[in-house]
């Protein structure tokens, strides 16, 4: 078997990859402006990365397949992901299917080279803010931050949940054309070599965030590969943002007080959801408002199953947990109900604000089946503020 990349040869349809790879950076390289020289340049460069990735993937295939162990994906910088080089036991089958995803991604054409692309981080402007200020905001690749260190390994991943995230924020293959949240990313001095370090990155924003980008783009890879076509553009589009993802790196003294600034930043993202999250009061507030104004806006009356109707078709809008949850069959109906017997009454909101002030989230009674029971049980309006406050 050989035993260089160089002295690997590839098939008629690896070499048409390769080609395709090249006039895609051609391409590529003069839409941005550059001359045809330097076109030709960059997609020679990009020819020989190319070749050099694919030839070194087989290599690795064939030396797993001779010993026996894991096939694994190889990279332009001569590394892979292999199951050795997975975390603790805890998140076992979790990392593997993070692996699978993470080899789907650098087996493609478009993303062959891009842990080691680079980006708009500035090294010596990253020493000088985290010398003055202990901060450094800038884009980074994100594949620089190791998806596999989590600060807690130790705590159990649920993939399905991660999945989810991914498909709501991206559904079908869907690009995003920017990030919205930072990634955070700690180290421990400021003149750490964090080029050298380049996908050994400890992010201590939840690892969920990273890995749901992981997960979807891994989705659209395979997609274009089977019945649903993705094409290039849609890749280039994905690699992107994965090559400007918005990062925020702050020099955190050891793992103490990693673990403090990571339990921090989960926190920060829990706070934003109690935050946003409708109440069942504000639910049925807010479908009472949407069919006064769709009323509004046809000039006609609506009924429970129209604006049901409305609302099921958004429904790729709701979050699982809402769709099972607050908003499940007949939460319309619900929030109809309730407003009209309870929520239309000032002095029954007035209780309940009392009870939000008090419990948030955790008040006894913020369920729409709850209000409902309250309104059964008491015989008018004159009598139910009193029977909410019990």
């Amino acid at each position: 078997m050989p035993d260089h990349w160089t002295k690997w040869k590839l098939n008629k349809k690896e070499e048409k990859e390769v080609e395709e790879h090249e006039k895609t950076v051609y391409d590529g390289s003069i839409a941005m402006g550059n001359t045809v020289e330097d076109a030709q340049k960059a997609a020679r460069e990009a020819k020989l990365a190319k070749t050099k990735a694919m030839k070194e993937q087989k290599m690795a295939r064939a030396a797993a397949k001779k010993s026996g162990t894991v096939t694994t994906v190889a990279t332009t910088a001569g590394t892979y992901i292999d199951k050795d080089s997975l975390p603790p036991e805890a998140n076992t089958s979790y990392y593997e299917k993070l692996m699978d995803s993470m080899n789907v991604i650098l087996a493609n054409h478009n993303f062959c080279d891009i842990q080691t692309a680079e980006e708009p981080f500035n090294s010596k402007a990253c020493e000088i803010a985290l010398r003055k200020e202990g901060t450094y905001r800038c884009g980074i690749n994100l594949l620089w931050i190791d998806p596999f260190a989590s600060i807690t390994p130790a705590v159990p991943l649920d993939h399905s949940r991660v999945v989810e995230l991914g498909q709501f924020a991206y559904p079908d293959g869907k690009t995003p054309r920017h990030l919205q949240e930072n990634f955070h990313v700690a180290t421990d001095a400021a003149d750490v070599d964090l080029l050298g370090k380049r996908g050994k990155w400890r992010g201590i924003s939840p690892e969920e965030m990273q890995h749901s980008l992981i997960f979807a783009l891994a989705k659209c890879i395979e997609d274009k590969a089977g019945a649903k076509r993705v094409d290039d553009d849609c890749l280039q589009d994905w690699r992107k943002i994965f090559l400007t993802a918005p990062c925020v790196i702050t020099i955190v003294g050891n793992d103490d007080q990693m673990f403090w600034e990571a339990f921090r930043k989960r926190q920060q993202v829990i706070a934003s959801y109690d935050c946003v999250k409708r109440s069942a009061r504000q639910l049925a507030h807010e479908v009472r408002a949407f069919k006064v104004k769709k009323e509004k806006e046809t000039g006609e009356s609506l009924s429970i199953k129209d604006i049901t109707d409305l609302f099921g078709e958004k429904k790729d809008l709701m979050a699982k947990s809402t769709r099972q949850g607050d908003m499940a069959d007949g939460f319309v109906k619900d929030c109809l109900y309730v407003y009209d017997k309870m929520l239309s009454d000032p002095d029954c909101n007035q209780v309940l604000d009392r009870l939000e002030a008090l419990f948030g989230l955790g008040s006894p009674l913020n369920s729409l089946s709850k209000l409902r029971v309250v309104i059964e049980k008491s015989e008018n309006l004159e009598t139910r503020p009193a029977v909410i406050d019990c």
